[in-house]
């Protein structure tokens, strides 16, 4: 079961998730250096944005993961990540709601 929460914190959401495994997942909110970085890590292979995005905006047990880590993750784990990535990146998103 994967459990979730949302509080703001210094003006920023932060999101965090409890995976199947137990492991929790705080993932900070996306700025457009966090959409750069990830592509620098991604290269040329654009199917890899999303995991490397992953790998820039979470914490995970408190420690980072690079995007080799995201995608040797249990499949259980890491599509509650990719649902949550996905949600940034949604125009119909809460979080660009929010915004207008």
């Amino acid at each position: 079961m994967v459990v979730k929460s949302e509080e703001k914190n210094a003006g920023s959401v932060v999101k965090t998730i409890t995976l199947p495994s137990g492991i929790v997942v705080t993932m900070k909110k996306a700025k457009i250096r966090h959409m750069l970085n990830a592509n620098k890590v991604a290269g040329s292979d654009k199917e890899m944005v999303v995991p490397a995005l992953i790998a820039v905006l979470c914490l995970f047990d408190g420690q980072p993961k690079v995007m080799e880590d995201i995608l040797e993750m249990d499949l259980t784990d890491s599509m509650p990540l990719f649902e949550m990535v996905g949600d940034l990146l949604s125009p119909n998103s809460e979080a660009q709601n929010a915004h207008s």
